[in-house]
């Protein structure tokens, strides 16, 4: 089930306190068609703690999440902001998908940030500084098709580390791809992954598996591998004779596989 915020117009819509001691969870909640006069549909500063996981954000007239620690020194009595983001969608807005400034600590995971209109990730500190160290990473997410660009990263201070994301750009990182992420249908809305794509069972195999049983997909929604074909037979040779051909090949090493099926016959195009 979820909670749906659509054609609406504030001051940030999702706005978290400051300095809260629990995280503030978001769960299932869609985020579609609102003007926020701040220019952030959520809106966190320093101290604020997010766990954001299942929403979608999009058609917003402004940028998705923004989490800013900018204009102030972190440190163990003005903590900087703290932000967890996983299997969330954030496309379509008229903004940065998500922007950081300071030194915000967050972790994207399994996101899809796309077709926004001010950058995907903008993450720059800012003059004043921090003294805590923190965490940023964006791990087994998808950006793609943001413009100007999908990543605009500037200054220092921080640690930025993307690893096993299908990113539209050069990105150094381990497991890292650009490359067409072969979403359902962009334009119409659909990022569900199709047979076939790049991101399927290329996330980080340390992340956990997906919910098939299948290693990791990269994006906000898993391609659903419900029936797994096995491996096909491997050193296949086949050795004519008297009207008959022998075949051999080395079996098949699946832990659910039963028996072989073989089809005989004399034309070059036979569908089974």
């Amino acid at each position: 089930m979820s909670t749906e915020i659509e054609s609406s117009q504030s001051s940030g819509l999702l706005a978290f306190p400051l300095l809260s001691e629990q995280p503030k969870k978001t769960e299932n909640v869609i985020i579609d068609n609102n003007t926020s006069r701040d220019q952030s549909v959520i809106s966190l500063n320093y101290g604020s703690k997010l766990n954001m996981s299942n929403c979608i954000i999009s058609n917003n007239t402004g940028d998705g999440i923004h989490i800013s620690d900018s204009g102030y020194r972190c440190d163990s009595e003005r903590p900087c902001a703290t932000v967890y983001v996983k299997n969330s969608l954030i496309y379509e807005n008229t903004g940065i998908g998500i922007k950081c400034q300071g030194y915000p600590q967050f972790v994207i995971i399994n996101c899809t940030i796309a077709d926004n209109g001010g950058f995907g990730l903008y993450v720059h500190d800012d003059v004043h500084g921090s003294n805590v160290s923190g965490v940023q990473a964006i791990i087994n997410s998808i950006l793609w098709d943001n413009y100007p660009s999908s990543i605009d990263v500037g200054g220092q201070g921080f640690a930025l580390s993307f690893t096993y994301n299908d990113i539209d750009q050069h990105s150094a990182g381990q497991g890292n791809i650009n490359a067409d992420p072969l979403f359902v249908n962009l334009q119409g809305g659909n990022f569900s992954l199709q047979e076939g794509s790049p991101c399927i069972d290329a996330g980080d195999p340390e992340s956990g598996m997906d919910p098939d049983g299948t290693y990791p997909d990269m994006g906000a929604y898993y391609y659903h591998q419900s029936e797994i074909a096995p491996y096909p037979p491997q050193n296949l040779i086949a050795t004519p004779g008297d009207n008959q051909a022998t075949l051999t090949w080395s079996p098949n090493s699946d832990n659910d596989f039963a028996s072989y099926r073989i089809y005989g016959g004399t034309s070059p195009n036979r569908s089974l």
